[in-house]
């Protein structure tokens, strides 16, 4: 046994001498290697019996992934604007008359009778023209966001609310236009 070794000597008690050729050794550096994995089994499958392969994401044109499509989206989005459709082509065959809507509501509240006025017919087409329009504006709005694999739901409801705002505003403005209300509200404040 060396001096350094036991402990007696010139160097006993100072740290052994190492070599000094390179950086000194960090911890665990020199510790074994783990043992290799196990490696897996491998069990023969039928080409039936394997899962079919996750296809590749759909890329646009422009490179960037295309989102998934939401089939409960898709449902919905299409019920709404075959509702607006609906509700659009029975305001055009005549149950949209403004006119008429008014004369049943003053007949039901006892308030006499509407005399229409020019500007019940005009608000009438301009009312059908614009519910036509946000139809129309909601087809193609969903129709986008659908491709784009965007919720498209809201799209239709937002052009049912304004379309039914802007019906409403016109036949406000065609009864306070009328004489017959007008005499109400007088005789009533």
């Amino acid at each position: 046994m060396t001096d350094a070794q036991s402990g007696t000597g010139p160097g006993a008690g100072a740290p052994e001498q190492r070599p000094t050729s390179g950086p000194a050794p960090r911890w665990g550096e020199y510790a074994p290697l783990p043992p290799a994995p196990p490696e897996p089994v491998v069990h023969a499958v039928s080409p039936a019996q394997q899962a079919p392969a996750a296809p590749a994401p759909v890329r646009a044109a422009g490179g960037a992934p295309v989102r998934r499509r939401r089939t409960w989206d898709l449902v919905l989005t299409i019920a709404l604007l075959a509702y607006g459709l609906m509700t659009v082509l029975a305001s055009i065959s005549g149950a949209g008359d403004l006119g008429r809507t008014i004369d049943q509501v003053y007949a039901i509240q006892g308030l006499g009778d509407y005399r229409p006025s020019a500007l019940a017919g005009t608000l009438t087409t301009v009312a059908n023209l614009a519910q036509v329009g946000l139809l129309v504006l909601a087809a193609l709005v969903s129709y986008r966001l659908l491709k784009a694999g965007r919720i498209a739901f809201w799209v239709p409801l937002v052009a049912g609310v304004l379309a039914s705002l802007l019906v409403g505003v016109f036949g406000l403005t065609l009864m306070i236009s009328d004489p017959t209300f007008q005499d109400y509200l007088s005789s009533v404040g």
